[in-house]
């Protein structure tokens, strides 16, 4: 369990150190795994940690977010999963709240669905260059650029 999970008093729903006595409401707690989630990729990844505050606030975002879009809290959490998996790749939306997962899902769903089909099938590229390998499709960049020896 998370470390904000376990502080908070399931019976009163207020956390039960004296900084910070915000009262949590009900149908916020569901998500609070889902925020501390975030703030555990978030802590491991780039080295920010988030104050217990702030996920209280995000929890509500991620509710915002599961309710506004008809989405499960389970695929928001698989999907954090594959999120944190590719962190490193190319184009990923920078998610560093629960207001901007909220705000850019669906380019977390478009950064997921091109983490799980990365390479173009030769059917779906252009065709001029049906036949090179997939492997030799990214040397097409520069082709003008490099130097080509004609024998004759």
């Amino acid at each position: 369990k998370s470390t904000i999970s376990r502080r908070v008093n399931t019976d009163t729903k207020i956390l039960p150190n004296k900084e910070s006595k915000k009262q949590i409401k009900e149908k916020d707690i569901r998500y609070i795994p889902l925020a501390d989630q975030l703030a555990a990729v978030l802590k491991e990844k780039q080295n920010i940690t988030t104050p217990p505050s702030h996920i209280i606030k995000w929890a509500k975002d991620i509710r915002l977010a599961c309710e506004e879009r008809k989405i499960n809290p389970g695929k928001l959490k698989r999907d954090l999963k594959i999120y944190a998996d590719n962190f490193n790749a190319d184009f990923r939306p920078i998610i560093e709240s629960g207001k901007s997962l909220r705000e850019k899902l669906p380019k977390l769903w478009s950064f997921i669905e091109r983490c799980q089909n990365p390479k173009q099938s030769k059917q779906d590229r252009p065709s001029f260059v049906k036949n090179f390998p997939a492997e030799d499709f990214s040397k097409l960049k520069n082709w003008k650029t490099e130097e080509v020896s004609h024998e004759d």
